[in-house]
């Protein structure tokens, strides 16, 4: 935790208040203006996350350590590229909404005290509604992303380089990609695909086995 920097930066406090009252308003103002629309599913994929955690000879591994050592050997753990989709038409066939679910958080920007972003989620946001309507609704959700970043371990200097020859931020690169898999999903989707919608929350309770930190700390 840190002090608040002061200013007009809001406490957490003041930021819990203002959360409350604006996601019950939204809710509210949603269910009061509820109109039929269809709704299917859909999957594609892009690559937005990477596993954070590299592995050397000497079976050490670091976060977002370096991969150009001699002793690297290789990235630690699972990375995931899925987009799970569900697209929203209205009755007149208008698409209308997009959920997203992404496995990586949203953290290309980070460490910042004086300013709240919504990081690549806002460019994804410019890039969809650009092609896709500027009325569009889009829901953004962060999937089971355990030691999965933006950030790059491999080929993060050509990555660079190349954002440079195009003129891109890495949030927009990210949105492009994003988008460019969205685009390819809704293509082969259609709103008569839209069947029956039963909706239903299984809770399932799962034993995990715990992984016991080294005496000398993580590495």
């Amino acid at each position: 935790m840190y002090d608040p920097p002061g200013g007009d930066i809001m406490t957490p406090a003041e930021g819990a208040e203002l959360a409350v009252t604006t996601i019950v308003e939204a809710a509210v103002a949603a269910w009061q203006s509820r109109t039929p629309q269809s709704i299917a599913r859909a999957y594609g994929q892009a690559v937005v996350g990477h596993n954070r955690r590299a592995v050397y000879a000497d079976g050490s591994a670091e976060m977002y350590g370096k991969t150009n050592r001699p002793d690297f050997v290789s990235v630690e753990g699972f990375e995931d590229h899925s987009l799970d989709l569900v697209f929203t038409w209205n009755s007149t066939g208008k698409l209308t909404g997009i959920i997203i679910v992404i496995p990586c958080p949203a953290q290309v920007v980070e460490n910042m005290e004086d300013q709240f972003s919504a990081d690549f989620w806002h460019d994804i946001g410019l890039e969809l509604r650009r092609r896709f309507g500027a009325s569009l609704e889009i829901l953004g959700l962060c999937g089971g992303a355990g030691d999965i970043s933006p950030h790059f371990l491999h080929y993060d200097a050509l990555e660079a380089e190349m954002r440079q020859r195009q003129g891109l931020t890495e949030c927009q690169e990210i949105a492009i990609r994003v988008a460019d898999a969205v685009g390819r999903a809704l293509a082969c989707t259609s709103r008569l695909l839209a069947g029956p919608v039963h909706a239903s929350h299984p809770a399932i309770r799962i034993d995990a086995l715990c992984r016991h930190a080294p005496a000398s700390g993580l590495g």
